[in-house]
């Protein structure tokens, strides 16, 4: 196999196709190999176990920002990624550790969650699961919990981005119906129906 011009071995190929899809010719191979090197040694699942054992006491903000820092060039470079990365490493990496981030954020104080790291953070995980793994995802609790927590915030920038980030979710308005529907056997009166 030829990508951008370097040989690669069958044994590398393999290696590689671990993690990514190796049908597209267009990704750089140096690229490919630092995100299987990060994957394959648990990068992202080391950096997941600190926000999911963490809390703002034991694992102070500027610390986590750090991590996010650190973390963020890699989730940015899975918007590009996302297409060359399997669905099962999206699943097996991504999710758990947005989850614990979105968790960890919801336990800031709201003194800390007006600051632009924060939202910066906030902002990276409401947008790094999108279609198609939204689909994967359905009812995604831990951001409309976060949104909830800006909503609720005395500070109307605060509350704006918490709306805007509850409206936005377009599974949202599908999921609500159906759990009042289920939760009360009813057709719910908030979502119109369709007209036939």
């Amino acid at each position: 196999m030829d990508m951008s011009g370097e040989d690669i071995s069958a044994q590398e190929s393999n290696l590689l196709g671990a993690f990514c899809d190796m049908n597209d010719v267009e990704v750089p191979l140096h690229l490919l190999r630092y995100v299987c090197l990060f994957c394959g040694k648990n990068g992202l699942s080391l950096m997941k176990d600190c926000f999911e054992y963490g809390c703002p006491d034991s694992l102070p903000f500027l610390i986590a920002h750090a991590f996010i820092t650190v973390v963020s060039n890699f989730i940015m470079s899975f918007h590009l990624i996302r297409i060359w990365l399997h669905i099962p490493a999206v699943m097996q990496h991504i999710i758990p550790f947005r989850t614990y981030v979105i968790r960890y954020l919801c336990k800031l104080s709201d003194q800390d969650l007006r600051q632009s790291a924060a939202r910066n953070m906030a902002d990276l995980m409401w947008s790094t699961v999108k279609e198609p793994l939204d689909t994967a995802l359905c009812f995604d609790k831990e951001s409309l919990d976060l949104a909830f927590k800006y909503f609720m915030s005395p500070t109307l920038t605060m509350r704006l981005a918490g709306l805007s980030q509850i409206t936005s979710g377009r599974l949202f308005g599908e999921k609500l119906d159906q759990l009042i529907s289920d939760a009360t056997g009813e057709k719910s009166k908030f979502l119109p129906t369709a007209q036939a």
